[in-house]
């Protein structure tokens, strides 16, 4: 805690609180996948490797 004031808990849980409701809000309203996201400091979705599929074995 800072100063009695109840900004900062031991876990940082508030400033984590506050990260996780921005990010929210900018990929509600940009777009998961907009230059807005990775100005916060997120992945775009395109920035992300494609799933593969695994060779079926079956024999």
């Amino acid at each position: 805690m800072v100063n009695g004031s109840g900004f900062l808990n031991h876990s940082g849980g508030l400033l984590r609180k506050a990260r996780t409701t921005i990010h929210t809000q900018v990929a509600a309203q940009y777009g998961k996948d907009s230059n807005e996201l990775a100005a916060v400091g997120l992945k775009k979705t395109s920035e992300y490797k494609p799933r593969t599929r695994k060779a079926d074995t079956a024999g």
